[in-house]
């Protein structure tokens, strides 16, 4: 597999593009780029650390995980290969802090989102409009190739995966059991909720059908708003067979 031509943007572009990733996160509206230290016989700087991960989180988010190089990598920081090896020690480390990185900004705009008011079904629409966001949506990507890339790379990934559902399914819960759920009901209808959320990204990212997809996503926030916040499995396929078809 070829890897995607990548433009080196200026100095001026890669502040625009990471304020733009963080979703908001950043207030100020703009966003740190820092400097090129290459110097030899100087210790790690962790702040050029940070704002290091802070911009190769943005390539990967465009570029993918799987054919990372580290020279076009540093040719578009505008730094260079051995400034990333200084920093990260190799390339399989440099992909590892990125991915928590990625964890890290995902779970900070997330809870902003979970503010312990909205209910379940106005939780749902939050986490899609924020996951959708075409600069969001590359963070989604990032991490679902990060959870796949697991299985077969544990040492690099860590529990990524378990790490992005556990975070999800369990803000759903607390929203559910708000609305009245019990616990149970709340677990099995947050997994059902956050399963469909994440296999809508999916969709979304491999057909582009957004239209289509905020339709179903509508859908499950309306079985959320009429069960009461829980989702009755049963019942909601029951539902659907007693459909004419089309409908």
């Amino acid at each position: 597999m070829t890897q995607r031509a990548f433009h080196a943007p200026t100095k001026t572009e890669r502040a625009h593009r990471l304020a733009l990733w963080c979703g908001g996160l950043d207030r100020r509206g703009s966003a740190s780029t820092g400097g090129v230290d290459a110097r030899m016989g100087r210790r790690p700087n962790p702040q050029r650390k940070q704002d290091l991960l802070d911009e190769i989180v943005v390539y990967l988010g465009e570029t993918g995980i799987g054919d990372l190089s580290l020279r076009p990598l540093a040719k578009c920081l505008g730094t260079s290969t051995y400034t990333l090896t200084y920093q990260f020690g190799s390339k399989d480390q440099l992909v590892s802090d990125a991915v928590r990185h990625a964890l890290e900004l995902r779970r900070q705009s997330v809870a902003e989102l979970a503010d312990g008011e909205a209910g379940p079904a106005e939780l749902v629409r939050r986490l899609w409009s924020w996951s959708t966001h075409p600069p969001n949506l590359r963070l989604v990507r990032m991490l679902l190739e990060a959870t796949t890339l697991a299985h077969t790379q544990p040492a690099v990934f860590g529990d990524v995966g378990r790490q992005v559902v556990s975070e999800g399914v369990g803000l759903l819960s607390q929203a559910l059991e708000r609305a009245g759920a019990t616990a149970t009901e709340a677990d099995r209808g947050a997994t059902l909720a956050y399963g469909t959320l994440v296999g809508l990204q999916m969709d979304l990212m491999a057909t582009g059908e957004r239209d289509r997809s905020e339709l179903a996503v509508e859908e499950l926030c309306r079985s959320l708003e009429e069960e009461g916040g829980v989702v009755d499995v049963t019942d909601l396929v029951a539902e659907r067979a007693r459909q004419p078809a089309g409908a």
